[in-house]
């Protein structure tokens, strides 16, 4: 199972650029542990999981852009 990232809205067509990784592969992570803070429209904004399990692949890389629906982080 992966976690992607969702906007809470179905037509946000901003993109958003990877500020900080907050997590390793091999962490362990819980429902709510701050995964990585991107940047939108100037602002910082935390994206936090949305399962509990282990961090088994990360797809993205600081500066990078990432967009709606985008998998960023693998979670088992």
């Amino acid at each position: 199972r992966s976690t992607p990232l969702y906007s809470s809205a179905a037509s946000d067509v901003y993109k958003r650029q990877v500020l900080e990784i907050l997590v390793e592969i091999g962490d362990e992570v819980s429902l709510g542990t701050p995964l990585m803070i991107v940047e939108s429209m100037k602002m910082e904004n935390t994206i936090s999981s949305t399962m509990s399990g282990k961090v088994t692949n990360i797809f993205i890389s600081i500066d990078d852009s990432v967009q709606y629906d985008q998998i960023m982080i693998e979670i088992e």
